[in-house]
């Protein structure tokens, strides 16, 4: 007798565990924890299970820290994303590029959505919050650092991280009222032995030059692939900068990094960069 109730009991607990999320317990965020985006990205909020009551939500059941906004069907459709029923779509609402790209403020620190009543097809979740944080954005945005002269200096971010990286974003934005950016420039200073590397990503496809000025040709090219992260690495070598005679172990060099795509007329491209120098001897 016992040895039957111990097989109904397993039964049961097996037919219990095969129920899918939506036939015991509300939609449960399937991380709490989203990490970091870029401004620029789609913040997606992936649940368990299916979301029925999204078109009955009234605003005060989505709640959060930033400026942000749900992308309706319509709009994921334009942007080519493919709808699912357990996951809610966001883009921030902080401001929008001169190209009319909308993104999120920059270097936010444990920013947050949550949620409230929704429901899958039986139950009902109270609450629940998705954290989140954001790149900072280097990038001048209306297209001053498109020239050598005008390049975004990297030296007082990379000294505040040292020896870490920095990591930050920013946007090719082409055609805009306030003109054409086709490319964006970065410094930073260089010497002897130093490496450098540079870690980029991009919807689209993206070229990064590094180059040393006063020079004819560029020191390394890399091109990186859309949604592809890729690494770029210098590592500058004895005779390798334009420097008297004598040891250049201790001169200073500005080098200089160019990100464009090759496009003169083409939609924002945004981007992420993750920059590391490693500098011998300190």
């Amino acid at each position: 007798m016992n040895k039957i109730k111990i097989l109904a009991f397993i039964a049961f607990t097996a037919i219990f565990s095969a129920c899918g999320p939506d036939d015991g317990s509300p939609p449960s965020l399937k991380t709490t924890q989203r990490g970091f985006i870029s401004p620029f990205d789609i913040l997606e909020a992936e649940f368990d299970s299916k979301i029925v009551n999204v078109k009955d939500l009234q605003p005060s059941d989505i709640s959060s820290s930033t400026k942000m906004e749900l992308l309706s069907d319509d709009e994921l459709t334009k942007l080519g994303i493919k709808k699912s029923d357990k996951i809610l779509y966001f883009r921030g609402s902080y401001s929008t590029t001169p190209g009319g790209l909308p993104y999120f403020a920059g270097g936010l620190e444990n920013a947050y959505v949550t949620f409230r009543n929704l429901k899958n097809s039986d139950y009902k979740r109270d609450s629940t919050t998705l954290y989140f944080s954001t790149y900072p954005i280097l990038d001048s945005l209306n297209g001053n650092n498109d020239i050598p002269g005008r390049a975004i200096d990297l030296e007082p971010f990379l000294a505040i991280k040292y020896p870490n990286p920095i990591s930050f974003a920013g946007v090719l934005d082409h055609e805009s009222d306030a003109g054409v950016n086709f490319r964006d420039y970065y410094k930073l200073s260089l010497r002897t032995n130093d490496s450098l590397k540079i870690l980029a990503k991009s919807n689209d496809t993206l070229i990064i030059n590094i180059t040393e000025p006063g020079k004819n040709s560029v020191d390394k090219t890399c091109g990186v692939s859309p949604k592809k992260e890729t690494s770029c690495d210098l590592t500058v070598g004895i005779g390798h900068l334009d420097v008297p005679q004598g040891d250049p172990s201790n001169k200073l060099v500005d080098f200089y990094i160019k990100i464009s795509d090759g496009k003169s007329e083409a939609q924002p491209n945004p981007y992420t960069l993750i920059i590391t120098r490693v500098r011998i001897g300190g």
